[in-house]
């Protein structure tokens, strides 16, 4: 039986990825194929806890924010979604195996969603 190296994905906390501590992973399959893409780390006690911290003072610095400024935000995030939408669709396909058509649609509703969250001051 030949052992293929998978890669491990860090956790996103506070901007940097950081690897968690833990042992515990989870297996990413393209539920279409059976192919493992990747392992997910199962974060400690701590690192979940260091993440809410971190979210909560994120919130609360956000909240300070003016309202079209995070429009402004929101706004480089749907260019963004449109610059790589290729690389979003077939990372969908791979990891939910769906197919182009129906990654393409889940995608652009998406970007309806942030796109009428950005009109909300305007409401």
């Amino acid at each position: 039986i030949m052992s293929v190296a998978v890669a491990v994905l860090p956790n996103y906390v506070n901007g940097a990825e950081i690897m968690s501590k833990s042992d515990n992973q989870l297996n990413v399959l393209n539920p279409a194929t059976q192919e493992l893409l990747c392992r997910v780390p199962c974060p400690t006690s701590d690192e979940m806890e260091a993440c809410v911290a971190n979210a909560i003072q994120a919130q609360k610095s956000w909240r300070e924010v003016p309202v079209q400024q995070r429009s402004r935000v929101l706004m480089k995030l749907v260019a963004l979604l449109h610059e790589n939408k290729a690389e979003i669709v077939q990372a969908m396909v791979r990891e939910n195996g769906k197919t182009v058509i129906d990654a393409e649609g889940d995608l652009s509703r998406g970007i309806e969603v942030v796109e009428h969250a950005i009109s909300m001051p305007c409401l």
